[in-house]
């Protein structure tokens, strides 16, 4: 078998035989290029919903450079031009982008993972009524809270003050507001928990 060493920084433009028996020599072109990786600066980006980010890329090749065309799919979400190295995206639930880098010969490809988080948001809680000394649950719902954290005042009667769904003993009725924050915002919500005195 033949044997060719592509020189140092360059390609290799080769003039291949085909010699079968019985048959004339067939003469192929034959182009060598460099061996080409795609540079990812972030292979996973978080963002908040409504924001932008970019997504840098480098296409770097083992020997001299050679013309190569850039794409990324899917479209949705890409503000401007979608075939440079680099491109600024705004999707508005997370998105997986595609790079395909071409050359005359070689295709290559890779990927960015952009994750998008929402604001969170609380549903509305139901008012609660309950007998002195005994205790209810808050139970709060809503959009975003996996990662949220939460602060409920006022904190008397509280089980725990910084619970998604804390217990309350209330020895009055209150109004209790619980705050959840994540990186992209807050919201908040109130339920009045009203308390019944034993009957003497």
């Amino acid at each position: 078998d033949p044997f060719f060493t592509i020189p140092p920084n360059g390609s290799a433009n080769l003039l291949v035989t085909y010699i079968e028996p019985l048959e004339c020599p067939v003469l192929e072109p034959f182009l060598i290029e460099p061996d080409g990786t795609i540079e990812i600066v972030n292979d996973t980006l978080d963002i908040c919903q409504g924001d932008s980010v970019l997504i840098q890329t480098n296409f770097i090749l083992s020997g001299a450079p050679v013309p190569y065309a850039t794409s990324w799919s899917p479209s949705t979400g890409i503000i401007g031009s979608s075939i440079g190295d680099s491109i600024l995206v705004s999707p508005s639930v997370t998105t997986n982008y595609f790079i395909t880098v071409t050359t005359a010969n070689c295709t290559y490809t890779s990927n960015v993972l952009v994750r998008v988080a929402q604001q969170p948001a609380i549903d509305p809680i139901s008012d609660q009524n309950v007998c002195f000394v005994d205790s209810v649950t808050l139970n709060v719902t809503g959009v975003s809270l996996a990662n949220a954290s939460f602060a409920w005042n006022p904190v008397l009667g509280l089980s725990d003050p910084f619970a998604q769904n804390p217990s309350v003993s209330p020895t009055t009725n209150t109004t209790y507001t619980v705050t959840a924050t994540n990186q992209c915002g807050s919201a908040s919500a109130s339920t009045t928990v009203s308390v019944f005195s034993p009957l003497l």
